[in-house]
């Protein structure tokens, strides 16, 4: 082999080993990229989820309406039509967050650490409420499944 076809090479086994470094390199940065991208989407989404929960705790804000709450958890006899129409709307829209928050979850947009103070709140909806049991019952066909099922066995109903 001649000098040149030798240093030749040299010169393109080292444009391999640098070749496979940048590669390596790029790989790393996309990596570090994507954990944090992933990281701002959690981010995002635990910041939207608060957002929809203070709008439904807007609610209370009403005195005349968080009386009506709390005189539902007596029963559903304990408030009037009109009334219960109010908390089967307050609890259909704390619903409805807790389903967003479910399927986020699956999406792997909620935090591990943030899902059960999640699923506490959720579940205490039906638990501390014999009126938003009521609700559900009449309503939980609007939800979807496999959130159903989960509710359902997270707040002990109907087992």
């Amino acid at each position: 082999m001649s000098n040149g076809s030798e240093r030749l090479q040299k010169a393109a086994l080292f444009a391999e080993i640098i070749g496979a470094l940048a590669v390596v390199i790029s790989l790393l940065f996309v990596g570090f990229q994507l954990s944090r991208s992933t990281a701002e989407a959690i981010g995002a989404s635990h910041h939207q989820l608060i957002a929809l929960l203070n709008g439904n705790d807007d609610w209370l804000q009403d005195p005349v309406f968080a009386d009506t709450l709390l005189r539902s958890e007596q029963g559903r006899d304990a408030i009037t039509d009109s009334e219960f129409l109010q908390v089967a709307s307050w609890v259909g829209q704390r619903l409805t967050v807790c389903e967003n928050v479910y399927q986020r979850r699956d999406d792997g947009l909620v935090d591990d650490d943030m899902w059960p103070a999640w699923a506490a709140g959720c579940a205490d909806v039906l638990v501390s409420n014999s009126t938003a049991r009521v609700v559900w019952e009449e309503r939980k066909s609007w939800f979807a499944n496999d959130f159903a099922i989960w509710l359902e066995q997270e707040a002990g109903v109907n087992q």
